[in-house]
């Protein structure tokens, strides 16, 4: 059993951000571990690593940890091994992008314990689910109704449940609770926390349009996080000095504010609502110009919560990306049709779709993770193992389409050279183009204008009919159907 001499030293080093110090302390921890190891009393052992790798940002190696090799057939109690690492794969899979599976696991495990109630609460707070957040925030805090706030652990929780108050609008109470945690914080010997909850106050104050005493607190947690921190809290602590340096006037040290937050937060290679909420706060003090705006809107798989406080439902509008003649490959990703040199097809390969993806985010690319929940999104637990099938959807774009598509830094992009060869028509759902072009037809139709089989003319019928996009008529004793768009 591992001394707590290292247990503490690997805590003294996470709460100074030393990561290089961390890592191989957490890994002499584990010993030899790996994710099928964990039975019994060393569950216990399990959530204290993954935390460690959550508090650290270190999410791909916490996934590692806490994977299960198969996903159970019925609920299970988060008291046994595999609900507890469900619990922790659907929070780094979260953390990662995967936001919708993660959901699904969470809803495999009787939730029954604080930290249960926590991992969920969290997981629905980043998806700015405020609700169902502060739900499970609650729950916690009723598991916790002996606990203390000298405890670090019980103070950390707390300031989630009032990030959670904050989102639904109670901000005197969200504030009333960092000011209790306060209290129980000793600035000396915990100045990182210290200055974390300062930054949440400030980020509280802003949210409510006091942004001059928001920033006060701000700059006051600033000094208090190491200089050489690089993870998500720093990010965060430097987004809102910019928004609020912005709404007193200073603008240069805003845009130097956001600049900084936006490294930080971008190399992170997090979920990319982490990075894109700088832009948003930029867009709120409109800041954004149009293209940039169309592109966060457009950015694929953005959470429902996240797109709500960008653009109104009712603002929303469908979106042309690339030249808007000329392009010889057209994509129209919601009617999953395209266009290959005037000619059209119903229906988009995968790789096709993958394109469709980049193109969208353009300058910012679209993070590895976000694209293997778009491509795959029932994969479950082979989530590790899709790069490979990435990398041969790369391929095949470059030897069937001359397009290259490549990786860095966990972004895919395509060469700006290359944008205006591909024009991609993105939206609200609709119906195929076909049915805009024709009020009646004949199913023989269907084939001239894309060249399909007539099984998939068939199945593509099939489901018009059960969309109410067309009705089946009798025009002179022949049967057609009649477009209804």
């Amino acid at each position: 059993m591992p001394s707590q001499n290292l247990v503490e030293r690997i805590e003294q080093a996470i709460q100074n951000r030393d990561v290089s110090a961390a890592k191989p302390l957490i890994r002499k921890f584990l010993g030899k571990k790996k994710s099928s190891d964990w039975q019994g009393s060393q569950t216990d052992d399990l959530g204290r690593v993954c935390e460690w790798y959550r508090r650290l940002a270190l999410y791909h190696d916490g996934l590692k940890i806490a994977t299960i090799e198969k996903l159970p057939t019925r609920r299970v109690s988060s008291t046994s091994t595999d609900g507890l690492q469900l619990l922790w794969t659907a929070r780094f899979l979260n953390a990662l992008g995967a936001s919708e599976f993660s959901i699904e696991l969470i809803d495999r495990v009787e939730l029954k314990s604080e930290w249960d109630f926590r991992i969920a609460g969290n997981i629905y707070l980043t998806q700015f689910r405020y609700d169902a957040a502060l739900e499970c925030f609650t729950r916690m805090l009723e598991k916790q109704s002996t606990a203390s706030l000298k405890d670090y652990s019980t103070r950390v929780s707390r300031l989630s449940y009032a990030d959670s108050l904050s989102g639904v609008g109670q901000y005197k109470k969200a504030l009333g609770v960092v000011k209790d945690i306060l209290k129980e914080t000793n600035e000396v010997a915990e100045p990182f926390f210290y200055g974390v909850c300062h930054q949440v106050m400030g980020e509280i104050y802003c949210e409510q349009d006091q942004c001059e005493k928001g920033l006060e607190f701000l700059l006051k947690a600033m000094p208090l996080f190491p200089a050489s921190d690089a993870g998500p809290d720093r990010g965060y602590l430097l987004k809102w000095i910019g928004y609020a340096q912005a709404r007193a006037g200073n603008r240069p040290e805003a845009e130097k504010s956001f600049e900084a937050s936006w490294i930080i937060l971008k190399n992170l290679k997090s979920r990319p609502e982490t990075w894109l909420d700088v832009l948003r706060l930029k867009n709120k003090l409109g800041w954004l110009g149009e293209e940039e705006k169309e592109i966060l809107f457009q950015y694929p798989g953005l959470s429902p919560g996240f797109l709500s406080r960008f653009l109104p439902d009712e603002d929303r509008k469908p979106v042309t990306v690339g030249q808007k003649s000329g392009a010889k490959l057209v994509i129209y990703l919601d009617s999953k049709e395209c266009e290959i040199d005037g000619i059209r097809y119903l229906g988009l390969s995968r790789e096709l779709e993958y394109l469709a993806y980049v193109r969208l985010t353009g300058q910012y690319g679209l993070s590895v993770e976000r694209a293997k929940t778009l491509l795959w999104p029932g994969a479950g637990l082979q989530y590790l193992t899709l790069r490979s099938r990435l990398e041969q959807l790369s391929w095949r774009l470059r030897n069937q389409y001359a397009l290259e598509a490549h990786t860095l830094d966990g972004q895919i992009s395509i060469p700006v050279k290359d944008y205006d060869k591909v024009k991609i028509v993105f939206g609200a759902a609709r119906p195929p183009r076909f049915l805009e072009t024709v009020k009646e037809f004949a199913a023989t139709q269907i084939h001239g204008y894309y060249r399909i089989a007539k099984t998939q003319r068939l199945e593509a019928i099939k489901l018009w009919v059960k969309q109410g996009w067309i009705k089946e008529v009798e025009v002179d004793g022949v049967r057609k159907f009649r477009s209804l768009v």
